[in-house]
């Protein structure tokens, strides 16, 4: 199963951990009542399962989209009227749950998810790869990529940022070795994928 480890998002603390103990026999899992107490310690592979109440899927969702992590996220609720299903699925639920269930059912609804959920997993550890290779970067080699990006030639790049030709070329050399790429093309690509801000460390 690509889940290995499941957040239960829920005020109600009582259903939370109720939900937790079924879910456990198909991973780790642990209740939070608000995302904001998992800080960083996010588990491996993990499903978020939401209690569907008021607009805390839409909190969660929101959540994720302003932090660009790639999660993905199963809703609950006890006899959820059809539209409210509907609407859960619509904002980015890969599924409804009608809690309290079997285990038996449980595990139906999360094996369900398996093929899609690979699929979001797989992307967000690939952006985490391209992270960590931008974050390499000093802050001038930064500078010097998203000039790149906008189709600056070595020479404007030196005009730009004050320096000479050859140290640009000395910085570029750096960012394809650091990024791991043959050149600008594959550069830039990577940058497309995840835009980054200046980095923090020095020149």
């Amino acid at each position: 199963m690509s889940i290995s480890s499941f957040i239960i998002v829920d005020a109600d603390s009582a259903r939370a951990n109720g939900l937790c103990r079924s879910l456990s026999a198909l991973g780790y899992a642990f209740p939070v009542s608000q995302l904001e107490e998992v800080g960083d310690a996010w588990p491996d592979r993990c499903c978020l399962v939401v209690g569907d109440e008021g607009h805390a899927l839409a909190d969660v969702m929101a959540f994720l989209k302003e932090r660009s992590l790639y999660v993905p996220v199963i809703a609950y609720g006890t006899a959820p009227p059809v539209s409210r299903v509907v609407e859960a699925l619509q904002a980015g639920a890969l599924t409804y749950v009608d809690w309290p269930c079997s285990p038996e059912k449980l595990a139906k609804a999360v094996g369900s998810i398996g093929h899609t959920a690979e699929e979001i997993l797989q992307a967000g550890e690939a952006r985490e790869r391209v992270d960590r290779r931008l974050r390499e970067l000093t802050n001038r080699e930064t500078e010097v990529l998203h000039k790149m990006s906008e189709g600056c030639s070595n020479k404007e790049l030196a005009s730009q940022l004050g320096i000479s030709l050859r140290t640009v070329e000395v910085h570029r050399s750096k960012i394809y070795a650091k990024l791991k790429v043959r050149n600008a093309v594959e550069a830039v690509g990577l940058l497309a994928e995840r835009r980054v801000r200046p980095a923090a460390k020095s020149h």
